[in-house]
């Protein structure tokens, strides 16, 4: 454990809720019971998961991404003036979001978290210029009663949970991408489809729709109820919880709620981060793209993956 406060934080209340232990990747992990997550504020509505979908991951099978080096383009414009996604970086495969960026299809798994956490570059990401993370050199998960078994071959096509802002943002740097933020680079604002990356890829680049998948709320379309599954799960019946607009960008509502770089004080080690797209860990009504809850940087919860996004910044 890298901070002493994680226990406080768990006791606290918000609603991320505790999660089971995990089982083996053959199936989804075992029921939980709804815990305590540590507070924050939320807008937008509350929330319950939608359900998770996955796409499919570069050069992995089952959605589970290679999480080897990069070795594609660096992107550019295709012939109908959308983004054409770089090829070869890590985790999972990028899905164009119209002209302006790229998003990962799924969350981050714990298969491709492991590879980062075993490759020495970066384990030893030093996040320089940040000094709410700077110094911080130890990503690996949680470790506590909440938090599930993170281990090889243990669920390895299921996102990676109780990460902190600071392991979400330093897996993304290593992965030639960044946690989603602002379109054409930063910190995101509040919810709007033409400036945040994570809505707009959510709601549409007009907000178009309230939900992920339209505008009506539809009950078992994504993973709304414990236990968290793995990524990709409710694609096999034809019907998921995929955009409505972008094929192949799964489980943005449910199964996990997800870090975005939206703090309070980007520079304090204590501000508070948004989260996005509920969890099915939480109880609550379901959660339109537009909800947001603000968590403790430093929290490591059961109730919180993340994805990360790539644009013409990035490279830079």
């Amino acid at each position: 454990m890298r901070r002493l406060f994680l226990a406080l934080v768990l006791g606290s209340t918000l609603s991320f809720g505790a999660c089971s232990s995990s089982t083996t990747n053959e199936g989804p992990a075992s029921g939980g019971t709804g815990g305590t997550s540590t507070g924050g504020t939320s807008t937008g509505g509350t929330s319950t998961g939608g359900t998770s979908t996955g796409g499919t991951s570069d050069g992995g099978s089952g959605g589970i991404s290679t999480g080897g080096a990069s070795t594609g383009g660096s992107g550019g414009t295709s012939a109908d003036g959308g983004i054409l996604c770089p090829t070869g970086k890590k985790g999972p495969a990028l899905i164009a979001v119209g002209s302006n960026f790229c998003i990962d299809a799924t969350e981050v798994t714990n298969h491709d978290y492991q590879k980062f956490l075993a490759d020495p570059v970066g384990a030893g990401t030093n996040l320089t210029g940040l000094s709410a993370c700077q110094g911080v050199l130890d990503y690996a998960p949680g470790t506590t009663v909440a938090c599930p078994t993170f281990a090889p071959g243990v669920d390895q096509n299921y996102p990676v949970r109780c990460i902190d802002w600071c392991g979400a943002y330093a897996y993304c740097k290593w992965a030639g991408k960044r946690l989603c933020g602002k379109i054409s680079g930063g910190a995101a604002g509040p919810p709007d489809a033409s400036t945040n990356q994570w809505y707009s890829a959510c709601a549409g680049p007009k907000a178009e729709e309230t939900y992920f998948y339209g505008s009506s709320h539809e009950g078992g379309r994504c993973v709304d109820a414990p236990p968290v599954a793995a990524v990709g799960s409710t694609l096999s019946g034809g019907v998921g919880c995929e955009s409505f607009l972008y094929p192949g960008l799964t489980d943005m509502l449910g199964t996990v709620a997800e870090w975005e770089d939206s703090c309070a004080n980007p520079q304090s080690a204590t501000s508070d981060c948004g989260t996005r797209g509920g969890s099915a860990l939480q109880v609550g009504s379901a959660v339109p793209c537009a909800a947001s809850k603000t968590v403790d940087r430093s929290s490591q919860l059961p109730g919180i993956g993340f994805r990360c996004c790539w644009d013409s910044s990035v490279d830079k």
